[in-house]
C-alpha cells in the first residue's frame, strides 16, 4: 500500500472509533481491534517514511539522471540535424555551382 492510502486507512479508523467510542455500550473488543490495527498502520507509515525519504532521493537522483541523458540525446539529435543541413546546403551549392559552368 501506499503511504497516502495508508494515511488514508489510518485517519478513517479513527474517525470509526470515535463514531464507535460515542455509543452508549460500545464494543470494546472490536474497538480494541481497530485501535491495534490502527497502531499497526501507524508503524507501517513510520516505517515507509524512513524508507519513503531514502526511496525520493533515489528517484530524485534517477530523475536528474534520466534527464541528464535526454539532454544528451537532444544535443546528439541537433548536431546530427545541423550536420545533415550542412551537407544538404554543401550539395546545393555543388549542383548550383556545376549548372553555372554548364551554362
Amino acid at each position: 500500500m501506499t503511504q497516502q492510502s495508508l494515511t488514508t486507512l489510518h485517519r478513517n479508523l479513527d474517525v470509526q472509533i470515535s463514531k464507535l467510542e460515542k455509543h452508549p455500550h460500545p464494543n470494546q473488543s472490536f474497538i480494541k481491534d481497530l485501535k491495534k490495527r490502527k497502531l499497526h498502520i501507524r508503524d507501517r507509515l513510520l516505517r515507509i517514511g524512513i524508507h519513503g525519504e531514502q526511496l525520493d532521493l533515489f528517484y530524485s537522483q534517477e530523475k536528474e539522471k534520466s534527464k541528464k541523458q535526454m539532454l544528451h540525446l537532444i544535443q546528439k539529435q541537433k548536431r546530427r540535424d545541423k550536420e545533415r543541413r550542412a551537407a544538404r546546403k554543401r550539395r546545393i551549392h555543388e549542383l548550383a555551382a556545376k549548372l553555372e559552368k554548364s551554362n
